[in-house]
């Protein structure tokens, strides 16, 4: 994905997974699961505030 935002922070324990498109109606990546704005502060956010977001991911990918 040329644009993806995500794929920036592979070596970042990132849950991208180079698949990112937000086009759905919740706005979140149908690849990882996060938003967009989830995806552009992941290198910066603190570890609880990734494994908070990481926790929800599984339940958001199936819902798509």
């Amino acid at each position: 994905a040329q644009n993806c935002m995500c794929s920036l922070w592979l070596f970042n324990d990132s849950p991208c997974i180079d698949v990112c498109d937000y086009s759905g109606h919740r706005g979140w990546c149908r690849g990882c699961g996060r938003t967009k704005g989830e995806a552009q502060r992941w290198r910066k956010m603190k570890p609880y505030e990734k494994n908070k977001i990481r926790d929800e991911l599984s339940k958001r990918v199936s819902s798509l």
